[in-house]
């Protein structure tokens, strides 16, 4: 059945007369009246009873009106949806952010991106690198920001920024006392460090093994929270995302240790999966990460 057949016939059952639906569609009424009859042949029914100039709907015609106003409804809502998706009155997005990215950076973009846009949702999952990864491999998500992705021909990756990992300690720490620090005068010190899976600790490792030192003395914690906490006792220091002690420097209680070799960089990239096509909404946040949010 022709959808604009199955308009016509709406057309005129609502407004009784072949002539005024005619002129509501904009068609002539010959044209009316041989779609009506191309669907009473297609069914093999009668649609409208035709007495004189009036015509009233059968029963197999009452039947198909019913129905056919609730499926020229549900286009008009189906219109009206897409319509607000491509002015961004509305849609959804899942966005995946690995643990330092999601705890310290996303969370304040995700809320001026819905205040300039609040008929959009936003869903933020925070989870290990991999983990995300994985779930833009497999399309569970529309968009993630992830530190150092592999080459993977399934995802679309480009940079957003760089991120600076710094060593820290308490402000008392006797370390800050000290100007022009090299790798070798600290490797004896008290470490606490993030667990195998974080890329902070990757990336840090892997810092370390180019200036072919290693740590001697350490303990693992699985957050940056509890790390800082653990360098707030004043005997441990660490290496840090510099985007995540930001409070603590502002207010004197730990500082950054400076010298030779004691940063890092690594890049934080936007990634989606290479056979999804981006909704209006997905395409918003990209834009409104790279160019709009004030946070980076």
């Amino acid at each position: 059945m022709d959808f604009y057949q199955l308009k016509t016939f709406y057309h005129v059952a609502k407004q009784k007369s072949f002539t005024r639906a005619a002129n509501e569609l904009s068609i002539s009424q010959p044209a009316v009246s041989r779609q009506i009859e191309s669907m009473e042949q297609k069914f093999g029914l009668t649609l409208f009873h035709r007495v004189g100039r009036e015509i009233k709907l059968t029963d197999s015609g009452l039947v198909l009106f019913e129905m056919a106003e609730k499926i020229l409804s549900l286009v008009g809502k189906t219109e009206s949806v897409m319509e607000g998706m491509k002015n961004l009155e509305s849609g959804s997005i899942v966005v995946g952010a690995s643990t330092t990215i999601g705890n310290y950076l996303m969370a304040p973009i995700v809320i001026n991106f819905m205040k300039k846009y609040p008929g959009v949702s936003i869903k933020l999952e925070i989870q290990p690198t991999d983990e995300i990864l994985i779930k833009v491999k497999n399309n569970l998500i529309d968009i993630a920001i992830i530190p150092e992705v592999p080459v993977i021909t399934s995802v679309i990756n480009e940079i957003l920024l760089q991120d600076e990992i710094v060593l820290i300690a308490k402000k008392n720490h006797h370390l800050t006392k000290k100007k022009n620090l090299k790798l070798e005068d600290i490797m004896n010190e008290k470490f606490v460090i993030r667990g195998q899976d974080s890329n902070t600790r990757k990336t840090i490792e892997k810092h370390l093994k180019q200036h072919e030192v290693h740590l001697q003395k350490y303990i693992e914690l699985d957050s940056t929270e509890a790390i800082k906490q653990a360098v707030l006792t004043g005997e441990y220091i660490s290496f840090v995302s510099k985007r995540t002690i930001q409070m603590e420097t502002k207010f004197g209680e730990i500082q950054v240790l400076e010298g030779k070799d004691l940063r890092a960089l690594r890049n934080f990239h936007i990634v989606r999966h290479k056979e999804t096509f981006p909704s209006p909404a997905v395409d918003a946040f990209i834009r409104f990460i790279n160019h709009d949010s004030c946070v980076i």
